[in-house]
């Protein structure tokens, strides 16, 4: 814990004050002489009493969500409790926030603890929180008079984050099948016959149908136990979210374009139950696998979408040649979802026209380079959409490969 130490030069001051005034008065004897010195030296006395009061020792404890969605209100709680016999009147809090909340923690009302209470609650609320990692270093503290003359500020390190998700949409068919599956599958699971191979067994979850109860080892161990399916090749995606730092024709309101994309995908693939790869810079390929949302338990894909709150701008491009060189031949439909797009990527991308579905922000579509490295793309059958809005992205289920909006 540090404090700023102003106050000794300001008590000594006012001390040296109020002993010339006493003097004074003394020699003239003159009542209203004596009666400011002794104003001075009880406003003295007071002025003591705040410092030792303020020097206590504090306990303080912060409450905040670990995780959010983008442009979400979230409310901050501030324990603060003193541990010694005197009261503390005047407590102005501030959370130090690092970078775009910083601004937000500024905003914070002078509050007073109750003079026969031992502790206060302090709360703020920081309103539409962007996307990110927002850390928090410290609380500072700062006791001052009524007059604000002395003033003792304390500060506490208490760090803390919170991580912002990319806005989820909740947009029911978004997520285009590849073309060789039937639309009849979508909504209502996956039909026994469409699994693939068994690779292994669980243990029985409560909701579990019990066409997948494995028989031979749950009588061996005397329990029941389920069948897990590696996945079929159509019924995998790999999602690529790809920008290119400090690009020309990339904005921030490009960038959060994708991340909400990329976010809204995941859900409508959690909601059908789709095995899901994520790519994303300086990063190992993320494997969601298939999962139920319905499922008790820890969300599977929280995983991804804190990594997506980490994403920046000025993160590297994904490699994709890198990427698709390990990407088999008839596996997993790829969604891209870009803000721009150059015509080596685009003959990267070739081979896989068939398979491949792309959504591009539309604030790139002006640019004639993009717009000959999308129009190569749709020759070979890749699936194109200029999004202009998050709601844009049910034209690509839709087969619209010219899709956008007026």
């Amino acid at each position: 814990m540090t404090q700023r130490i102003d106050w000794p030069f300001k008590l000594a001051l006012l001390a040296c004050l109020a002993v010339g005034v006493s003097i004074v008065a003394w020699l003239l004897g003159h009542g209203a002489a004596l009666f400011i010195a002794a104003a001075l030296w009880a406003l003295w006395f007071y002025e003591c009493l705040l410092v030792a009061s303020a020097l206590q020792p504090l306990s303080v404890q912060r409450t905040l969500p670990m995780r959010t969605m983008a442009s979400s209100d979230i409310c901050v709680r501030l324990d603060i409790q003193r541990q010694g016999w005197l009261p503390i009147m005047w407590l102005r809090p501030h959370d130090d926030w690092e970078g775009a909340l910083a601004l937000h923690s500024q905003r914070t009302p002078v509050r007073s603890l109750m003079l026969w209470r031992r502790s206060a609650v302090w709360s703020y609320t920081l309103l539409n929180v962007p996307r990110g990692v927002h850390r928090v270093s410290e609380v500072s503290i700062e006791m001052a008079d009524a007059f604000g003359f002395v003033s003792v500020r304390r500060r506490l390190p208490l760090a803390a984050e919170i991580i912002v998700h990319p806005k989820a949409l909740d947009l029911p068919g978004c997520l285009p099948m590849p073309r060789h599956v039937m639309a009849g599958s979508r909504g209502s699971g996956f039909r026994r016959a469409e699994w693939g191979a068994v690779g292994g067994i669980d243990p029985y979850r409560e909701g579990d149908p019990l066409a997948r109860v494995h028989w031979p080892a749950s009588l061996r161990q005397g329990t029941l136990y389920t069948k897990s399916f590696d996945p079929p090749a159509d019924r995998t995606w790999l999602f690529v979210p790809y920008w290119t730092s400090g690009g020309a024709m990339e904005d921030d309101a490009s960038f959060e374009l994708v991340m909400t994309l990329t976010a809204t995908a995941l859900r409508e693939a959690g909601r059908i139950g789709a095995h899901v790869s994520l790519a994303l810079p300086n990063r190992v390929v993320m494997t969601l696998g298939r999962y139920d949302s319905g499922l008790s338990g820890a969300d599977p894909a929280v995983a991804l979408l804190d990594a997506l709150a980490r994403c920046t701008r000025q993160d590297e491009a994904v490699d994709l040649q890198a990427l698709l060189s390990h990407v088999p031949g008839e596996s997993a439909a790829i969604l891209l979802l870009g803000t721009a797009i150059a015509s080596r990527q685009a003959a990267w991308l070739g081979s896989f026209a068939g398979r491949l579905h792309l959504a591009m922000a539309s604030a790139a579509q002006g640019n004639s380079d993009v717009q000959d490295a999308v129009a190569w793309l749709a020759e070979r059958g890749a699936q194109v959409c200029w999004i202009h809005e998050p709601r844009d992205l049910t034209l690509l289920a839709k087969g619209d490969v010219h899709g956008h909006r007026a």
